[in-house]
């Protein structure tokens, strides 16, 4: 079991169209775009693949360890689309009997009340966790040991911290995905033919089955 801190998930259609959204809000124009110091490149394939996308190199780099605290700073990468970045952040790991949790915080900041986790997780699989810097940027890893599987990569970079905008990324490490909140698909798994964004927060919003829908509903569950 992996409790992670989680923002934005990310999954990755095709491997030449990498791309993380800089303007995830509707109405996206190339001024728009540029004025966020983000790449304007439309194109029809993958489906939903974003017109404007975040520059490469964008994140933390790593200052100091201190026990399972990793110290981050802002590296010389390109800057985030959002003001108020936050230069020092602070990412801890724990394990609670099997379980591992991974959070990203700045002391002070308020934090939901939420107890985690509610019990010691047992099982025979064991996570590995592992830091390392790629071309600058701190990336973590979290991988199953039996299989050599990453289950959560942030070597696609696009960390950003700022007052009233989070977000980390990660990629997959195969199509077979479940879960992520409340929303209509037509089966449990998900269907990464094209980019698609699932809204993470609960709204009084009936479902419908009529074609593609990707509003946030009654309910919100936050794992895959």
């Amino acid at each position: 079991m992996f409790l992670p801190f989680l923002l934005l998930l990310c999954g990755l259609v095709r491997s030449d169209v990498v791309r993380m959204n800089c303007h995830p809000e509707p109405g996206a124009t190339k001024e728009k775009c540029e004025d966020r110091d983000c790449i304007w490149d439309p194109q029809s394939t993958p489906a939903g693949v974003p017109p404007c996308y975040l520059r490469s190199g964008m994140g933390y780099r790593l200052d100091s360890t201190t026990g399972d605290t990793f110290t981050l700073i802002k590296n010389d990468g390109p800057r985030n689309p959002w003001a108020n970045e936050t230069h020092t952040i602070f990412l801890s790991k724990r394990y609670y009997g099997k379980a591992l949790n991974v959070k990203i915080f700045t002391p002070g900041r308020y934090e939901p009340p939420i107890d985690l986790p509610r019990g010691v997780s047992e099982s025979f699989e064991e996570l590995e966790f592992a830091t390392q810097t790629v071309n600058g940027t701190f990336v973590f890893t979290v991988t199953r040991q039996s299989t050599r599987t990453r289950l959560f990569d942030t070597s696609i970079g696009g960390l950003i911290f700022c007052d009233k905008f989070l977000q980390i990324a990660t990629t997959l490490p195969s199509d077979a995905m479940y879960g992520w909140g409340e929303n209509v698909h037509p089966t449990l798994k998900h269907n990464f033919n094209r980019y698609t964004t699932w809204a993470m927060h609960a709204r009084d919003e009936p479902p419908s089955s009529d074609g593609l829908q990707t509003k946030n509903l009654y309910g919100e569950t936050m794992y895959y």
